[in-house]
């Protein structure tokens, strides 16, 4: 079924091995040995570090200051060669504009969108624990998907006035069932919600879908006496790029979605974006990874807006676009996004002050 709030703005389709797109002519590169094993200069201050983990299996927990325990499961298989997938993000501002409720309209709408566009990869932001259970519900009404285990919610917040008592957080939805669950607890900020990185295994192959909430706080943190006090939300977003990098040299392949609370424009994202990503909105990047709406022709490098603001700060027409869906540049063959307009049939008002993102991801 179709929603009236999905109407395409016009969706962009790239090949990145086509050498007619100069843009992205370097995707059609695969590193050296030497190379693959790098890190950018972004994360390499943070390569010493041990990061605090929580790794989930379904039958038990374990948790250990900065070791993760992977429990023994059934071995993964590495994804195959050309495999599509198609991915959805949506931050609900749960709390902020729903009041933690599951009557507003909000999960019914994010249901329906991923039912409707067989997403086959969610994750949505600042979503109340009622809330992801609701939305779980409405899949499953739907058999969007056939495994026993779809989804994994990790808490963030959870005080008496947060999401109706109930805590609020970040969840992912794997059509193909998940398995390995890794949670990565992020530096910590002023803020009460306690940032994370979600990652899980899809189906019985070793690629993996993230979603992470980067904080907006710029207070000075370090993770070692001996850091360099650096602000929150760069720390945070090494830790994460770390990890993917610590994942892709394991042989995975990732993508990750979520709330960045950063514009593609800003200098703090260079350790993200590939080189090859070089404009007017988007330069000096030192990075490996590509943004699945960073060929829009609109505002190359950039994309269409995701959040409802007025912020006059972004080099594009369009608005601010903090909401990012990234891979690896050297895994992909091709990607194309879509910015969906918000939905107002939330209690009469809009669902959420952020657009949904989706599109697709096609790996070599």
């Amino acid at each position: 079924m179709t929603q009236k709030h999905t109407k395409p703005k016009g969706k962009k389709m790239a090949n990145i091995a086509r050498p007619s797109q100069a843009k992205t002519k370097s995707t059609t590169k695969s590193p050296s040995r030497s190379t693959r094993k790098k890190q950018s200069s972004f994360t390499a201050w943070l390569s010493k570090h041990r990061q605090p983990v929580i790794v989930i299996s379904f039958a038990v927990v374990f948790a250990t200051i900065g070791v993760a325990l992977l429990s023994h499961s059934s071995a993964a298989v590495p994804g195959a060669s050309g495999v599509t997938y198609n991915v959805w993000t949506w931050n609900i501002a749960g709390e902020k504009i729903n009041k933690g409720k599951t009557t507003t309209g909000v999960t019914r709408t994010a249901a329906n969108s991923i039912v409707s566009r067989d997403v086959q990869l969610a994750s949505i932001n600042e979503i109340c624990k009622d809330q992801y259970n609701d939305v779980v519900k409405r899949l499953k009404n739907a058999k969007w998907s056939n495994a026993s285990r779809f989804s994994y919610f990790a808490m963030a917040v959870k005080t008496k006035s947060s999401c109706r008592g109930h805590g609020g957080g970040n969840a992912i939805f794997v059509k193909a069932g998940l398995s390995n669950v890794t949670v990565t607890k992020l530096a910590d900020d002023i803020a009460k919600e306690r940032r994370n990185l979600v990652c899980a295994m899809i189906g019985k192959t070793s690629d993996t879908f993230c979603t992470t909430h980067i904080t907006i706080q710029t207070n000075l943190v370090k993770l070692t006496a001996t850091d360099t006090p650096q602000p929150a939300n760069v720390v945070q977003l090494a830790q994460v790029n770390a990890k993917l990098e610590q994942y892709y040299n394991s042989g995975r392949r990732v993508i990750i979605a979520g709330d960045f609370n950063s514009q593609p424009s800003y200098g703090r994202l260079n350790g993200w974006y590939a080189p090859s990503v070089s404009t007017p909105a988007n330069g000096n990047n030192s990075g490996a990874y590509r943004e699945i709406d960073d060929l829009d022709a609109r505002c190359p490098g950039y994309g269409e807006r995701t959040e409802n603001t007025n912020d006059k700060a972004t080099p594009c027409p369009s608005g601010s676009k903090i909401d990012l869906i990234f891979f690896r540049e050297n895994l992909v063959s091709s990607y194309s996004a879509d910015a969906l307009t918000i939905s107002n049939n939330c209690s009469g008002r809009a669902c959420s002050d952020h657009d949904i993102l989706t599109g697709h991801v096609t790996f070599k």
